[in-house]
């Protein structure tokens, strides 16, 4: 799921910025939605997120930008 959400929304942003425009990720949603999830902040995540095929967006984000 987080692939989906990065691949979609964030990838073209992360794009945008080697283009020289900024590029902001606001999660937003009901509580219980998820968005601790997605983003992978709090004490649910697992000791290996690669493990499960399961990146968050900031990981993503950064394999991204210091793959280019």
């Amino acid at each position: 799921m987080q692939e989906e959400v990065y691949s979609k929304c964030v990838q073209p942003l992360i794009q945008g910025c080697f283009m020289g425009y900024n590029g902001t990720v606001l999660a937003y949603g009901q509580t219980g939605s998820g968005k601790t999830h997605t983003m992978g902040s709090g004490e649910a995540l697992p000791e290996d997120p690669a493990s499960t095929g399961d990146t968050h967006v900031p990981p993503s984000c950064c394999t991204h930008v210091f793959a280019r």
